[in-house]
């Protein structure tokens, strides 16, 4: 299980932005992350093209299955989606990582329960 954010495990940070100049803005080892929206497609291709590891915030099954084509490295779930998103990647084999975004460690325990790749914890993921 990937986690992003405890006080005791070392990990990237999540960055998010929202144009081509904040991304470059951030540091090698930032993830960089954006909702999903049409209007956001041009920073997909941004980082694709220069070799950035992004993420997507997504809510449903169009924004998980178009963020996968995108080549997002992760989906940014939230927990009524979480389960069922990290089933559909399972299914079609993605190469995105499905994470929860959470509060506190509970909910990281029960994420590995159900089988969810990662978490973040909300307070680490930082505007640029």
């Amino acid at each position: 299980m990937l986690i992003f954010g405890h006080p005791l495990v070392e990990s990237e940070r999540f960055v998010i932005v929202k144009s081509e100049d904040d991304i470059k803005k951030t540091s090698p080892k930032d993830i960089v992350v954006f909702p999903f929206k049409e209007e956001n497609f041009h920073l997909a291709e941004y980082c694709r093209q220069n070799d950035i590891v992004f993420g997507v915030f997504v809510n449903d099954l169009k924004q998980l299955l178009i963020s996968n084509l995108w080549g997002g490295r992760f989906a940014l779930v939230e927990s009524d989606f979480a389960k069922e998103a990290q089933n559909i990647a399972e299914e079609y084999l993605f190469d995105m990582k499905i994470i929860l975004q959470i509060e506190n460690e509970d909910e990281m325990v029960k994420a590995a329960k159900d089988g969810i790749d990662g978490v973040v914890f909300r307070d680490f993921i930082k505007f640029i």
